[in-house]
């Protein structure tokens, strides 16, 4: 299985929310929003916590399966004939490891924050699960195993942490989508890496406790070792309670480490850091599209040309997809209408026939712009520059939903309404809410190009003492 290809931006044939994108637009500005973050941030992987604690295991990992004194059990050399290093292993290993640090916290929960006040449940992958398994008491059985038996969530190499943060530390150079990391790229990564945890006493210290813990685990005669929670070591569950109290804790620690690998400080995402820190550090509200026009305001002053392209690239389009996006809202705002409602709607808002061609026309004239995209995203943005093209907006709506009802056949689905011969509309599923007011300003934009995922991962790197 292509681990890689099931968490990526790109492809929505996988993708969680694709009812709520009757156009396809993800696509196009997930291209746009990927290049300047460089595959850093995605929908699933913001938190500085989950990006740390990943880390942290695949560390872990990496440490047992290089110390020659943690020995498989004959049960186990059966069960894993490719050994330690095997792909096998790694993921027996990652699941146990995730289901030991939610339970440690709940117990914690549970223990009315006795042993890290500051922690916080709420965010942790998993933990929904975790609680309904601990029912009234507090134990539960661990088992070292890749199995369905040992998965807390389902599709849990997929859907939990490890899964969610696999691509961005792929992405980095870690290591591969088999978890192998030989490369010099990876070596690199991992020293650093390394310098980094064993500078951090606790991180220091849990991974002690860890890799004894996995000694004795891994030395049971059985084929898939099972150990109940209340027999864990008490300073294995504080440690990781305390360690990873929360997103806060975590980036009191780890934000230097995390902004030199990642290169978030960088280029147009560093310009992007600089206005979001200041903003969440006055407690002003984020709004996408101030932070990308401050944002371009600081590269002009000091940034490459690349680096203000990519800003500018975003303030180009974004008009453009939230137009497209509001014309279709208006086209589905009454179950059964004409184009002339559409048309009257349109006016309402602000906007005329000449609004999507006049976009449409700066689009096609800079190149740079439509070249930055490949493959779907670019083959779709054609399109629908050519159908906003039309100087009639009868034929803009018509070919608009043509456009969408070739999107939803390319997954399988129905389209969600349907242009008649008398120009009438019937729309074939409930009814959304009218577009909202606030579409009628230039300020709003219907995407956001990852600025609330990046405005997470800031709020944990402005961290709190631990």
């Amino acid at each position: 299985m292509n681990f890689k290809a099931l968490f990526t931006e790109y492809d929505e044939s996988i993708a969680g929310d694709i009812n709520l994108d009757p156009l396809g637009l993800l696509t196009i500005w997930s291209g746009y929003g990927q290049k300047i973050f460089r595959n850093r941030i995605s929908s699933i992987s913001n938190d500085v916590r989950s990006y740390t604690l990943n880390l942290f295991h695949h560390h872990l990992i990496r440490s047992l399966i290089r110390d020659d004194s943690v020995i498989l059990s004959a049960a186990l050399t059966k069960a894993y004939p490719s050994g330690k290093d095997s792909l096998a292993f790694k993921q027996a290993c990652l699941i146990y490891l995730e289901n030991l640090f939610v339970f440690a916290h709940l117990q914690n929960e549970r223990l009315s924050m006795r042993w890290a006040p500051q922690a916080v449940v709420g965010g942790l992958i998993g933990a929904g699960k975790a609680r309904r398994r601990m029912g009234t008491g507090e134990d539960v059985t661990l088992h070292f195993s890749a199995s369905k038996e040992a998965q807390l969530l389902v599709r849990q190499l997929l859907l939990g942490v490890s899964g969610r943060y696999k691509t961005p530390m792929m992405e980095m150079g870690f290591f591969d989508r088999l978890y192998n990391g030989g490369s010099e790229r990876a070596t690199d990564m991992w020293d650093a890496a390394e310098q980094f945890m064993n500078g951090q006493e606790q991180l220091r210290a849990l991974a002690k406790s860890l890799l004894g813990h996995f000694k004795r685990l891994l030395a049971a005669d059985q084929k898939v070792p099972a150990l109940e929670f209340s027999e864990v070591e008490i300073n294995i569950k504080k440690g990781y309670v305390r360690a990873f109290a929360s997103a806060e804790v975590v980036g009191g620690y780890a934000r230097d480490y995390w902004l030199g690998v990642t290169e978030l400080d960088r280029g147009a995402a560093g310009a992007i850091l600089i206005v979001l820190d200041n903003d969440i550090g006055h407690g002003r509200k984020v709004v996408a599209s101030g932070v990308f026009r401050r944002a371009l305001a600081l590269r002009r002053k000091d940034g490459a040309a690349a680096d203000r392209l990519q800003l500018e690239h975003v303030l180009a389009i974004e008009p453009f997809l939230t137009n497209l996006n509001l014309l279709f809202g208006l086209v589905l705002a009454k179950q059964s209408h004409d184009l002339n409602d559409v048309v009257a709607a349109w006016a309402r808002y602000g906007r005329s026939a000449a609004t999507l061609p006049g976009e449409a026309a700066a689009i096609k004239a800079d190149t740079a712009l439509c070249g930055a995209l490949a493959g779907l995203g670019r083959s779709r943005l054609t399109r629908l520059v050519a159908l906003a093209s039309c100087s009639s907006l009868a034929e803009q709506v018509a070919l608009l939903l043509a456009y969408h009802k070739d999107v939803m056949s390319s997954r399988g689905q129905a389209p969600w309404l349907a242009l008649e011969a008398d120009s009438g509309i019937k729309v074939f599923v409930r009814r959304p809410a009218q577009p909202a007011v606030e579409q009628r300003t230039a300020a709003y934009w219907s995407n956001q190009y990852y600025i609330p995922q990046f405005a997470n991962l800031v709020r944990g790197f402005r961290g709190v003492q631990p």
